[in-house]
């Protein structure tokens, strides 16, 4: 009975740190924006197209992207926060940049 309370915590507790990530994130994107509203004209296109990309991403390739370009997080600090080895933040950041780079390829077609 110990353990299945023990477990039940501990699940709880990993969504309420996702949500907070989450939360994190979304204020950090939040203030990227709010600090650089009057982008150039051309440049304007193309960002609303990579964001357009990026919304297709899944959420996990979302946040990954998120904390690392958008919130200049470094490996280390994304898996300290994540709870996973930096190999693996690596991986997902290289199959997000990859599976982005391929959207963006098909839309330019």
């Amino acid at each position: 009975m110990l353990r299945v309370v023990a477990n039940r915590c501990a699940d709880l507790a990993r969504g309420e740190s996702r949500r907070r990530r989450t939360e994190r994130a979304r204020a950090l994107e939040s203030d990227r924006r709010i600090a650089n509203p009057g982008e150039a004209a051309g440049d304007s296109d193309e960002s609303e197209r990579v964001r357009r990309a990026i919304r297709t991403l899944g959420n996990a390739q979302r946040e990954i992207l998120g904390l690392h370009h958008g919130a200049g997080m470094s490996v280390s600090a994304i898996a300290a926060m994540l709870g996973v080895p930096e190999g693996t933040v690596k991986s997902r950041l290289h199959a997000a940049r990859s599976e982005l780079r391929a959207i963006l390829e098909r839309s330019a077609t």
